[in-house]
Parts: C-alpha cells; structure tokens; sequence
C-alpha cells in the first residue's frame, strides 16, 4: 500500500499538533470496447465508420451513408465528445459483455471491487449490475476487466440507449470516475448475412458474413434509419414470432416504398443494382446508398427489384434473410379450353433471374398470324402505349410474403396490407392483372409475340389474333387471359 503524506500546520508550544492527510491512487475509467472478444465467446457483431465517400463515385460527397473502416478500437474514451463515440452491435435474447480499461498512477499493485449497474432505455430490468474484481499492477500503464452484465437483451431487433453507473470499491485507492456513461447498442436477429447472396432453391438459408466481417454493412447512419423504419420512435421491433417477423418486415417494406419525393429513387429498370443512365453499378452491399439525398438526375436510382434489395441489404444487415423473386404473367387456362392445374411455383421464380432459364420455364404458346405466320407466344400484362410487364419484382419475406417492390402500400388491397403482404404468387397475379394506368385504364393478360420487324401480335383467351391497334378489344370483349 503506498499513500501520500501530507502535513499541514504548524508545530511548537501553544500550537496544535500536525494534521496527516492521506491521498490514496486515483484510478479512473478510461475507455469501454464493446467489440472485442473475451473468454472464447464472441457475442458481438463488428460495425464500421461512417464515410463521406465513395471509389466508385468520386468527386461525390455521400454525407456519411457511405462504409468506412471497421471498428476495433474501443468505442468509449473518456474526454473525449459523446457524439464521436462510437456504437456496438450484439445479438437480440443474448448477452452483453465489454472491456473497460483503468489508469492510475501506482508504485505498488491497487485491488478494487468494481460494481456495474446497467439501464436500458430507463428501465433497470433488463440487464443486471455485476461487480468484478481489479488487480492493477505495480507501474502499469493501464489495466482492463472483463465485464458480463447480468441477464439478455429483449427478443427484439432494435436501437437501445444503454447506460452504464460505475462504483468502485477499494482500500487502497479511489475512484477518478466517470460515475456515469452513456452509449448506444443495436441488437441484430442472429449473426448478419451477406446482402448478395440469394439461390433459386427455396430451402437454402441465408449465407452468413464471417465473425470478423461483423454486420457487413452496417455503420451508425444507416443502422439508425433501418431501426427508425422498422420501430418507429422507439427504434426498436420485437422478432420472438412469425407475427413478430410479418410486422417487421412489413413496416421496412413501408418505408422504403411509402417514400413520395424522397429516396429511394425509382426508375422502373430491372436491375437490382444502383444504376444510372451512364452505367454505373454499385455493389449490392452499397444499397444503402439509396437513401442519399441527390439533385436530380440521379445517380443512385432503384429499381422494383432494386427496392427489393434494398430491403434484402437492410434486413442481411441485422441476420434476417429475404429473397428476390420475380411474379410473371400467368395463365390458368390454354386457347385450346384446358384449364391449368398450377402450383404457386409455377408462377415466379426465386434468386437470380436468369432470362434464357426462366423464360424457357414459363408457360408459352404456339400461335398463327391471319397469314399463318407461326409465333411461340407468351402471357403478358398489357400496358399502355402497346408495351407490357414481363413481371413484377417482390421480396419474398422470411415468413413467405410476396411483397411488390414498386408499389405503394396504399395502392394494394386491404386485405394485403391487414395480412403484411401476399400470401401466394397467384393471389399477386390476380391483383396486378386488375390494377389500372392512367388513361389506358384496366390491365389484362394477352399473349404476345413480336415479329422480325419488332411488330406485337397478341392474342386472346381462344386463341384469336389481334393486332397492336386493335388489342384493347380483348378486355372489352371480355376474352382477356384468367389469372391463376
């Protein structure tokens, strides 16, 4: 034990006798690093710094939505501004542990009980205190404890504001503080996804990202929209059920595609990269660049696939996979009167759209011209300006919801909205062949060839010829193709 002896006042007759004071080590709470792996376990998922950059865009200032370096060094330092702390992320109904390092000046070893009590959002039962012992060597320059606090973090996805009071208890030297720190946590659904990969088997799950990759994606600005659209003000959605996953998916599907005016910006391409007029392609894992604010024309456009893998970027980020799936125009009855038993996988496809693959899949016709020209015709859902849509882009949800990536939600049926999206590709087809275009009015399904000369023939559900001029009659004549 080594104290400091300090007299004060004076000694001598009439005088009172010397008063000893005696100063013990200060020893103080300089930095917390929640990413960093203790006793084997590794609870925590690496995030990264915000940048304002991009390779791939130079000259472009992308205002922190861009990916920086990881984070490996402690996210709490104390002196420093509580804005350029950094945040952690671990995983929802788990653990959450930290290192917290000490300084203090010390010619002979301190030993310390130290006491953390933890509240999350306010609330003090949640995570529990716990005290853990310190033995601060003889010189040293610092000295670091493993801290696990008590109990799980909520069965939820979500942002928190975790808050951490510190005692220290200790005979040999006292504590320098803070008394108190303040930091903010997110808690992923399971270890994070890569945001690229899908496959067209509908049994094969998510590919998960390597522990040292951490969430991928994920940095501050774009982990605090993903919470806000899931949780709203609270930051913050449960994810214990399937009713739990519907809802949150659900309301990630709203507010990517509820945007009027503002990202993410649409340009009905097929792409499910960031493109631009000029070519430009941004990998899948920089969707997030979507929600940047840009002067038009812009160079961050999704398309409804594109809308789709945003939401696929976001949801990889925190462990929760969805797939990409492509709904085609599809017919229940043939023009020679056989009616079509399908199965739901007859009408998309899932993962990678691979046009020669699945058009050669899809359902098709051979048809004649009054000249007895022979076409391999195929169902479309007409659109104005003799054009059509050779399918809709959704994602399909980790609890098997078809949701459309070009829509607003308020244009789909109530009873879409009230169940979180469509439960089968055939209940899809059966809304998108009835929804109606400015002018044009009602769509409907034909089948359709082009000629050598890129003339449109099309044909209605007996197999009767029409012209590019003369389509329209297929709805008013009531001979359109049924849906599934």
């Amino acid at each position: 034990m080594s104290w400091r002896v300090a007299r004060r006042g004076r000694s001598g007759p009439g005088r009172r006798s010397a008063v000893v004071a005696l100063s013990r080590p200060a020893l103080g709470l300089a930095a917390i690093q929640f990413a960093r792996e203790q006793g084997g376990h590794h609870d925590f998922h690496y995030l990264y710094r915000e940048a304002d950059s991009h390779p791939q865009v130079p000259g472009v200032s992308l205002r922190g939505w861009g990916l920086g370096a990881k984070i490996t060094t402690p996210e709490w330092l104390a002196g420093i501004p509580e804005e350029q702390h950094q945040r952690a992320c671990f995983s929802r109904n788990g653990p959450v542990r930290f290192s917290a390092k000490f300084v203090a000046t010390a010619p002979t070893p301190l030993h310390a009980r130290v006491t953390v009590t933890p509240s999350v959002d306010g609330s003090t039962s949640v995570l529990g205190p716990v005290t853990v012992d310190l033995v601060y060597p003889a010189g040293a320059a610092e000295a670091w404890i493993d801290v696990t606090l008590g109990g799980t973090l909520p069965d939820e996805v979500g942002r928190y504001a975790l808050f951490l009071r510190w005692g220290l208890a200790g005979t040999d030297c006292r504590f320098a503080g803070p008394l108190t720190t303040r930091h903010r946590i997110y808690a992923a659904y399971g270890q994070p996804l890569e945001a690229g990969f899908d496959d067209a088997n509908p049994a094969t799950p998510g590919r998960n990202t390597t522990q040292d990759a951490g969430t991928g994606t994920g940095t501050r600005k774009r982990l605090d929209l993903l919470t806000a659209l899931i949780g709203g003000e609270g930051r913050r959605h449960p994810a214990r059920t399937q009713a739990d996953l519907e809802s949150l998916v659900w309301q990630l599907h709203c507010g990517i595609n509820d945007t009027p005016g503002r990202p993410p910006y649409f340009n009905a391409s097929h792409d499910a990269h960031l493109t631009d007029p000029s070519g430009l392609e941004l990998p899948l894992e920089d969707q997030w660049l979507a929600w940047l604010q840009t002067p038009a024309p812009h160079w961050n456009d999704a398309s409804c696939i594109g809308h789709v893998q945003v939401a696929k970027t976001m949801l990889a980020s925190v462990g929760l996979f969805a797939r990409r799936s492509w709904v085609f125009p599809t017919t229940s009855r043939l023009p020679d009167g056989t009616v079509l038993r399908l199965s739901d996988q007859d009408c998309y496809c899932l993962g990678h759209h691979n046009l020669s693959k699945h058009e050669a899949a899809r359902q098709k016709q051979t048809l004649r011209d009054p000249a007895g020209n022979i076409y391999q015709a195929r169902p479309k859902l007409l659109e104005p300006g003799d054009s059509w849509e050779n399918f809709e882009a959704c994602m399909l949800s980790p609890t098997g919801r078809f949701l459309p990536g070009g829509y607003n939600t308020s244009q789909l049926p109530s009873a879409v909205r009230t169940a979180r999206g469509f439960g089968s590709a055939a209940e899809l087809i059966r809304w998108w062949s009835n929804t109606t275009r400015p002018v044009f009015g009602k769509r409907f399904m034909a089948w359709a060839a082009q000629d050598s000369l890129r003339r449109t023939h099309y044909w209605d559900v007996d197999g009767k010829h029409y012209d590019a001029a003369h389509v329209l009659q297929i709805r008013s004549r009531g001979k359109e193709l049924p849906p599934p």
